[in-house]
């Protein structure tokens, strides 16, 4: 894929699909532990949106179709939305907009659950299984894309870290070690002649230090 983010990669999905299989409504959630992400969504009115796209604990007790998913990790067909028991909490608005059939994939790649795609269909538009066939087949590349974006950040997440830390490893030894460079050399100006090898011995030792700490912060390496 070429997005560089789960957000625009779920925003290009979920276009494509209610696209590709002329569905009314697509969303497409995260797996976070516990909890399912609304990532990106398309076709949603206000209101429907606000029953349907929310954080949603990956729970038993939850009647939604795409915690039901992420637990069997199992595709759900549910054929008439209006006549679905579990979800008759939201019927007037489901009749509001006619909506008929739900799909619910799971985004699965490698036996780890990443995800999960869903769309819904009103009555002018049908998820025949032909199209619910081929779009569980591309749900394994879909899991693929998102593990691939996951790993990038995850990259760029440990190269920052690596980054602060030598930013902040350098600030911490290189301050005190000028300051201390600084007053040996004023010393070693001022010292008596039979004082001043031992000075020397010390500000060469502090710059050795200073060597070994800049191949940390700059290579990662203990040397000098």
């Amino acid at each position: 894929n070429r997005n560089d983010s789960i957000e625009k990669f779920g925003e290009e999905m979920t276009e494509i699909i209610k696209e590709a299989f002329e569905c009314d409504f697509a969303n497409f959630f995260i797996c976070d532990e516990k909890v399912l992400i609304p990532v990106a969504h398309i076709g949603y009115p206000p209101d429907l949106q606000n029953i349907s796209i929310k954080r949603i604990e990956i729970d038993e007790s939850q009647p939604w179709e795409v915690v039901k998913a992420c637990l069997s990790k199992k595709e759900r067909y549910v054929e008439n939305l209006q006549e679905y028991e579990p979800l008759s909490f939201n019927r007037d608005l489901y009749r509001k907009y006619n909506l008929r059939e739900l799909y619910t994939i799971p985004l699965i790649t490698k036996n780890e659950l990443h995800g999960v795609i869903q769309v819904a269909t009103s009555s002018k538009n049908v998820l025949p299984n032909e199209k619910r066939r081929i779009l569980s087949s591309i749900s394994e590349e879909i899991a693929a894309g998102i593990a691939k974006i996951k790993a990038e950040e995850e990259m760029k997440r440990v190269l920052e870290e690596e980054r602060r830390f030598k930013m902040d490893t350098s600030h911490y030894f290189f301050n005190p070690i000028t300051i201390a460079k600084g007053y040996l050399h004023l010393a070693m100006e001022e010292a008596p002649d039979e004082c001043k090898k031992k000075i020397e011995s010390a500000y060469h030792a502090i710059t050795r230090v200073e060597k070994v700490v800049k191949n940390v912060t700059q290579r990662g390496e203990i040397r000098e």
